[in-house]
């Protein structure tokens, strides 16, 4: 029988695409196969996206099983090799090929398929046409077990899984959470590297919602189907380019301004370097136009005529400066109630609470170029964090930078912060670093840089060398 297994797998390697899949350790019981910062095309077989399995001793729960059949085999030997368990459950966390078109594979292993509710088995596969032929080989799309309408949960020894659909009008995304970890999969809901893509299943207000939601979340991680994975840098690389593009686009529509000419306007020069920003950026400003515009125009609706699901997600009666047609009512005359007997005063005054302000998560940006514009514009530093594909080092400093609120806190006010991955490409200006991970520091006037950070020890070590950063910045007259 092993002699059969062997030379099953054997012959796949000879015939099928090989895809390098190398498994990347997230914690003692999650790995992910990272998928590559680009679209798919003949060269990558479709793997642009994560695939993560979480083992238990029941079994494999496999979030996302790729773009091919082959892919998923390649990733089944891997896992069998780790450790020989069955794959109870695969839990596909949009409805897009690329992260399905593996279910079969699985499902002929006995695995229970659930994905969301809009899925469609019947639908065209467009990958067949980006890919070779050797890669899709044996590829296609097959019917789901569970279908998920709100939400709900799995258990597979003593792991409990919940899955949720992320937008409460959407039926084509899903997140996973394990509550226990404080693990979060979210899909297709957060983008790293590459422009955010609006569709009529993932419209802006209702994105923005849900990334407020899990931005209050306690999250140990956060695992996107996009990018390597990390903490905090997805959801401020998405919510930054969302928030400009609804600024911008209730600006223009206030001023009366028409869908042609606000795409034509609203270009957001800072997010051009972003990988689909030529194929999307425009389609996203469309959509977003029609979607603010019919919310406005309810708003400006008599109060009384509006249904509770109309009201306006995020956008307040400030941004948009309508005036409500209805009167408020006078509020009825109330007798004036007897007063109560006077308490004796206390001899001491009690000493009042001090409420310490909560310090914000650091603020990422997309791309040096936009790192620099608003370092300029508000006279920061630009603070290049250098990172690596497989570098634990790098995710532990992602962890003490937003855990420490002293760090936070000279990082909001002095620096305009940028995650790069020299896995993925070159650093800007023609930077080399020695040592990963690394804190370069850069003049946004000049660029000129004027500090690099490394070997730092612990979070005193960390916040002084920052410290001294700044003191060169206010020295040196570009710092405000």
């Amino acid at each position: 029988m092993r002699f059969l297994v062997a030379l099953f797998f054997f012959t796949v390697s000879i015939f099928s695409f090989e895809y390098h899949l190398r498994p990347y350790k997230i914690s003692d019981n999650i790995d992910c196969f990272l998928g590559l910062s680009t679209t798919a095309n003949r060269n990558n077989g479709g793997n642009v996206i994560n695939s993560c399995y979480l083992t238990t001793n029941d079994g494999y729960v496999v979030i996302d099983s790729g773009p091919t059949y082959s892919y998923a085999q390649q990733a089944y030997q891997i896992m069998q090799n780790k450790k020989r368990l069955p794959v109870k459950y695969v839990i596909n966390t949009s409805t897009q090929e690329i992260h399905l078109l593996g279910n079969e594979f699985y499902k002929e292993r006995g695995a229970i398929l659930i994905g969301a509710n809009s899925y469609n088995y019947k639908s065209e596969i467009k990958l067949s046409k980006m890919i070779t032929d050797d890669a899709f080989r044996n590829t296609r799309l097959i019917p789901l077990d569970k279908k998920i309408d709100k939400e709900y949960i799995i258990e597979v020894g003593t792991t409990k899984i919940e899955i949720k659909k992320a937008l409460k009008d959407g039926n084509k995304y899903l997140f996973v959470t394990l509550p226990k970890q404080q693990i979060l999969f979210v899909g297709d809901m957060l983008f790293h590297n590459s422009i955010p893509i609006l569709d009529n299943d993932r419209l802006l207000l209702d994105w923005l919602e849900f990334l407020d939601k899990i931005e209050k979340g306690s999250w140990n991680r956060i695992i996107s189907a996009h990018g390597v994975k990390t903490k905090n840098l997805p959801i401020n690389s998405t919510k930054n380019y969302l928030m400009t593009i609804k600024k911008e686009l209730i600006d223009s529509i206030k001023a009366h301004i028409e869908k042609d000419e606000a795409i034509n306007k609203i270009t957001m020069d800072s997010f051009k370097e972003e990988r689909g920003y030529e194929q999307w950026h425009k389609k996203n400003i469309a959509l977003a136009y029609n979607e603010l515009k019919k919310r406005i125009k309810l708003a400006s609706l008599p109060v009384a005529s509006l249904p509770v699901s109309n009201q306006l997600n995020n956008i307040t009666q400030k941004e948009i400066k309508v005036k409500p047609t209805l009167k408020p009512t006078p509020k009825p005359t109330l007798k004036a109630k007897p007063k109560p007997k006077s308490k004796p005063k206390p001899t001491s005054k009690p000493t009042p609470k001090v409420k310490r302000k909560k310090v914000p998560p650091i603020t990422t940006y997309y791309s040096y170029k936009t790192a620099k514009y608003y370092a300029k514009r508000e006279k920061k530093i630009i603070l290049l964090k250098v990172r690596s594909n497989y570098c634990p080092f790098c995710d532990e400093l992602d962890g003490v930078m937003q855990n420490s609120p002293s760090i936070r806190k000279i990082i909001n006010k002095n620096f305009k912060m940028i995650y790069l991955n020299i896995s993925m490409g070159k650093l800007p200006l023609g930077i080399e670093v020695k040592k990963i991970p690394s804190l370069v520091l850069i003049r946004p006037d000049t660029e000129e840089v004027t500090m690099t950070i490394t070997n730092f020890k612990s979070v005193g070590e960390l916040l002084y060398m920052l410290q001294t950063g700044v003191n060169k910045g206010v020295a040196g007259g570009y710092l405000k």
